[in-house]
């Protein structure tokens, strides 16, 4: 079985409480002077959801070959907001420091793909960088802009989409050959 990352047919935006997040933060940052409006118009994430139109389309155009077996589309809610609901039952339960908890543990796993792009922003808005530039590791001063970015991040999604639940499309599909 395969998976794609999908744009819900449903209209629902994928990871929509963390990606919010992250945009007030760098908005945030642009604000306070710690990053440039220049770096953040060099911010190019190459994502692209798939819909199931798109993949329905390819599908016809190998369908002499491949046969379609399954082909559907899921929203898979990240592991931790179940986690978050369990221990909200619990007796004594601190909910502000739950919701952080919660709010760390979402935006550190949008952070894993996004923070590579957010380097390189910074870099090509300080006026460009040759490919050498591009691989290098990160510099303390771009390590704690990262940091402060995640850090901005969590108090936003704490402040402004508390417990936001944070899912993701995929469609899903098996294909037997003719």
């Amino acid at each position: 079985m395969g998976a794609l990352a999908a744009r819900s047919g449903s209209g629902v935006p994928n990871v929509a409480p963390a990606a919010a997040a992250l945009m007030a933060a760098i908005s945030e940052m642009v604000h306070a002077g710690r990053i440039s409006q220049a770096q953040i118009m060099r911010l190019d994430m190459p994502v692209h959801e798939h819909s199931m139109e798109e993949v329905e389309r390819v599908f016809a155009e190998v369908e002499e070959v491949w046969g379609k077996e399954v082909c559907f589309e899921k929203m898979i809610q990240h592991p931790a907001i179940a986690e978050l609901e369990a221990k909200k039952k619990a007796e004594r339960v601190d909910l502000e420091e739950l919701s952080k908890e919660y709010a760390s543990t979402v935006i550190d796993w949008v952070m894993s793909p996004f923070t590579w792009f957010f380097v390189k922003a910074l870099r090509a808005g300080n006026g460009g960088m040759d490919e050498e530039e591009m691989f290098a590791s990160m510099t303390a001063e771009e390590e704690g802009l990262v940091d402060e970015f995640a850090e901005r991040a969590k108090r936003v999604f704490v402040r402004d989409q508390r417990d936001g639940i944070a899912e993701q499309c995929y469609i899903y599909f098996k294909l037997v050959r003719k």
